[in-house]
Protein backbone atom coordinates (compact mmCIF):
# COMPACT_ATOMS: atom_id res chain seq x y z
CA UNK A 1 0.00 0.00 0.00
CA UNK A 2 0.92 3.49 -1.07
CA UNK A 3 2.23 5.74 1.88
CA UNK A 4 0.18 9.32 2.19
CA UNK A 5 2.05 12.18 0.26
CA UNK A 6 3.97 14.20 2.82
CA UNK A 7 3.01 17.72 2.65
CA UNK A 8 5.23 20.36 1.19
CA UNK A 9 6.07 23.63 3.27
CA UNK A 10 3.37 26.21 3.23
CA UNK A 11 1.00 22.85 3.23
CA UNK A 12 -1.28 20.96 6.04
CA UNK A 13 -3.00 17.75 3.84
CA UNK A 14 -6.71 16.86 5.24
CA UNK A 15 -6.55 13.52 6.69
CA UNK A 16 -5.50 10.91 3.42
CA UNK A 17 -6.66 14.20 1.37
CA UNK A 18 -4.86 12.56 -1.66
CA UNK A 19 -6.46 9.18 -1.15
CA UNK A 20 -3.50 7.87 -1.41
CA UNK A 21 -3.66 5.22 1.65
CA UNK A 22 -5.83 3.41 -1.10
CA UNK A 23 -8.82 3.51 1.31
CA UNK A 24 -11.01 5.61 2.19
CA UNK A 25 -9.49 5.75 5.88
CA UNK A 26 -10.42 9.34 7.82
CA UNK A 27 -13.53 9.45 5.19
CA UNK A 28 -17.34 7.44 5.51
CA UNK A 29 -19.08 6.61 2.72
CA UNK A 30 -23.15 6.19 2.00
CA UNK A 31 -24.31 4.44 -0.88
CA UNK A 32 -22.31 2.62 -3.29
CA UNK A 33 -21.26 5.23 -6.05
CA UNK A 34 -17.94 5.79 -4.92
CA UNK A 35 -17.15 2.18 -3.95
CA UNK A 36 -15.60 1.08 -0.62
CA UNK A 37 -12.07 2.37 -1.74
CA UNK A 38 -10.62 4.56 -3.93
CA UNK A 39 -9.85 3.83 -7.75
CA UNK A 40 -6.59 3.77 -8.90
CA UNK A 41 -7.01 5.95 -12.35
CA UNK A 42 -3.56 4.91 -13.13
CA UNK A 43 -4.72 0.87 -13.32
CA UNK A 44 -8.25 2.52 -14.98
CA UNK A 45 -5.87 4.37 -17.78
CA UNK A 46 -4.63 1.02 -18.13
CA UNK A 47 -6.94 -1.00 -18.35
CA UNK A 48 -9.23 2.09 -20.38
CA UNK A 49 -11.88 2.06 -17.64
CA UNK A 50 -12.33 5.69 -18.36
CA UNK A 51 -15.39 7.36 -19.91
CA UNK A 52 -14.20 8.96 -23.06
CA UNK A 53 -10.51 9.80 -22.79
CA UNK A 54 -7.72 8.83 -20.06
CA UNK A 55 -7.28 10.63 -16.91
CA UNK A 56 -5.07 13.62 -16.40
CA UNK A 57 -3.74 15.77 -13.79
CA UNK A 58 -4.81 14.05 -10.80
CA UNK A 59 -2.56 13.40 -7.73
CA UNK A 60 -0.79 10.11 -7.13
CA UNK A 61 -2.13 7.36 -8.15
CA UNK A 62 -5.92 7.39 -6.38
CA UNK A 63 -9.18 9.28 -6.56
CA UNK A 64 -12.55 9.52 -5.22
CA UNK A 65 -14.82 8.58 -8.43
CA UNK A 66 -18.65 7.66 -8.60
CA UNK A 67 -17.74 6.21 -12.25
CA UNK A 68 -14.81 3.92 -11.50
CA UNK A 69 -16.72 1.72 -8.78
CA UNK A 70 -19.35 0.45 -11.01
CA UNK A 71 -18.21 2.20 -13.93
CA UNK A 72 -21.49 3.77 -13.87
CA UNK A 73 -22.20 7.62 -14.55
CA UNK A 74 -25.28 7.38 -13.23
CA UNK A 75 -23.60 6.39 -9.72
CA UNK A 76 -25.10 7.56 -6.67
CA UNK A 77 -22.93 8.00 -3.26
CA UNK A 78 -21.61 10.42 -0.77
CA UNK A 79 -18.17 10.46 1.37
CA UNK A 80 -17.74 12.84 4.78
CA UNK A 81 -14.14 13.70 5.73
CA UNK A 82 -13.13 13.77 9.36
CA UNK A 83 -13.20 17.06 11.28
CA UNK A 84 -9.99 18.89 10.64
CA UNK A 85 -9.01 22.52 12.02
CA UNK A 86 -8.95 24.79 9.13
CA UNK A 87 -4.95 25.73 10.07
CA UNK A 88 -4.28 28.09 6.79
CA UNK A 89 -6.32 30.51 4.69
CA UNK A 90 -6.56 28.42 1.28
CA UNK A 91 -8.04 24.82 0.79
CA UNK A 92 -7.46 23.29 -2.54
CA UNK A 93 -8.43 19.92 -4.41
CA UNK A 94 -8.64 18.58 -7.50
CA UNK A 95 -12.05 17.56 -9.41
CA UNK A 96 -14.00 16.70 -12.37
CA UNK A 97 -17.45 16.19 -13.08
CA UNK A 98 -20.17 17.27 -15.03
CA UNK A 99 -22.28 20.55 -13.53
CA UNK A 100 -25.50 19.59 -12.06
CA UNK A 101 -26.88 20.64 -8.49
CA UNK A 102 -26.86 17.26 -7.26
CA UNK A 103 -23.45 17.02 -7.60
CA UNK A 104 -21.11 19.19 -5.49
CA UNK A 105 -18.26 19.18 -2.80
CA UNK A 106 -18.47 21.45 0.08
CA UNK A 107 -17.16 22.48 3.21
CA UNK A 108 -19.03 22.86 6.31
CA UNK A 109 -18.56 24.58 9.17
CA UNK A 110 -20.27 25.11 12.50
CA UNK A 111 -23.17 22.71 11.25
CA UNK A 112 -23.65 24.54 7.72
CA UNK A 113 -21.93 24.77 4.63
CA UNK A 114 -19.69 27.55 3.78
CA UNK A 115 -18.71 26.61 -0.15
CA UNK A 116 -20.11 24.64 -2.51
CA UNK A 117 -18.71 23.59 -5.93
CA UNK A 118 -20.71 22.17 -8.68
CA UNK A 119 -18.25 21.15 -11.22
CA UNK A 120 -18.58 21.94 -15.09
CA UNK A 121 -15.69 19.83 -16.10
CA UNK A 122 -16.64 16.95 -18.20
CA UNK A 123 -13.75 15.45 -19.59
CA UNK A 124 -11.53 13.16 -17.42
CA UNK A 125 -9.01 16.30 -16.84
CA UNK A 126 -9.25 17.06 -13.28
CA UNK A 127 -8.87 21.03 -12.20
CA UNK A 128 -7.73 22.50 -9.74
CA UNK A 129 -10.11 24.84 -7.17
CA UNK A 130 -8.94 27.35 -4.82
CA UNK A 131 -11.25 28.39 -1.74
CA UNK A 132 -10.33 31.31 0.26
CA UNK A 133 -11.31 29.94 3.45
CA UNK A 134 -9.41 32.54 6.15
CA UNK A 135 -12.52 33.49 7.35
CA UNK A 136 -12.99 29.84 9.17
CA UNK A 137 -9.31 30.09 9.93
CA UNK A 138 -8.76 28.31 13.73
CA UNK A 139 -12.14 26.69 13.29
CA UNK A 140 -13.26 22.59 12.58
CA UNK A 141 -14.36 21.49 9.54
CA UNK A 142 -15.01 18.53 7.31
CA UNK A 143 -15.79 18.33 3.53
CA UNK A 144 -18.45 16.62 1.60
CA UNK A 145 -18.65 14.71 -1.86
CA UNK A 146 -21.90 14.29 -3.29
CA UNK A 147 -22.70 12.48 -6.34
CA UNK A 148 -26.77 12.44 -6.14
CA UNK A 149 -27.49 12.68 -9.78
CA UNK A 150 -31.34 11.59 -10.21
CA UNK A 151 -32.28 13.73 -12.75
CA UNK A 152 -28.68 13.23 -15.02
CA UNK A 153 -27.82 9.88 -15.08
CA UNK A 154 -24.87 10.47 -16.93
CA UNK A 155 -23.50 13.17 -14.17
CA UNK A 156 -20.05 12.17 -12.28
CA UNK A 157 -17.80 13.55 -9.81
CA UNK A 158 -14.09 12.84 -9.36
CA UNK A 159 -12.29 14.35 -6.90
CA UNK A 160 -8.39 14.34 -5.37
CA UNK A 161 -5.78 15.94 -3.49
CA UNK A 162 -7.48 18.49 -0.46
CA UNK A 163 -5.15 20.25 1.72
CA UNK A 164 -4.70 23.97 3.35
CA UNK A 165 -2.39 26.28 1.97
CA UNK A 166 -0.85 29.35 2.41
CA UNK A 167 -0.48 30.38 -0.96
CA UNK A 168 -2.99 29.65 -3.59
CA UNK A 169 -1.95 28.09 -6.97
CA UNK A 170 -5.49 29.17 -8.99
CA UNK A 171 -7.63 32.55 -8.25
CA UNK A 172 -9.00 31.60 -4.64
CA UNK A 173 -13.12 31.69 -4.85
Amino acid sequence: MPTPTAAPPGKAYIPNGDFETGTYEHWTFADDGFGTAPSNLDEANAQRLYLDTPYRYYHGHYAASAYLPKRDPGARGALTSEEFVISKPYLEFLYTGVQNMQIYVELWVDGAPVKRLEPDNPTNSFQRMTWNVEPWMGKTGHLKVVDASISRPNGFLEVDDFYLTDSPTTTPI
